[in-house]
């Protein structure tokens, strides 16, 4: 049985998204993913960023705070037993 465990960052808009992807993998960081947000998330056609340790998101912030754009939600994704578990965590931002 697997289990696993990741976030997701919502930044405003897709474009900020594609934007800040760009700019951590030219800073070296390949442990970040663009994903299409589940809908459970967000409806529609939207992207977020997708890392495996919480503590990555200082990172993420960092550059969201460069960029002069906000993040709008963060989520932990946790499948267990073949379902998956979404939590937000606004608090963190």
């Amino acid at each position: 049985m697997r289990e696993e465990k990741y976030y997701i960052v919502i930044l405003e808009s897709k474009n900020h998204a594609v934007q800040l992807i760009y700019i951590l993998e030219n800073l070296g960081y390949k442990r970040f993913r663009l994903i299409s947000a589940p809908c459970q998330i967000r409806a529609g056609c939207d992207f977020g960023i997708e890392f495996k340790n919480l503590s990555d998101l200082k990172i993420i912030k960092n550059e969201t705070n460069r960029l002069n754009t906000k993040i709008k939600g963060i989520y932990s994704i946790e499948r267990k037993n073949k379902k998956k578990i979404i939590r937000k965590l606004n608090h963190l931002i």
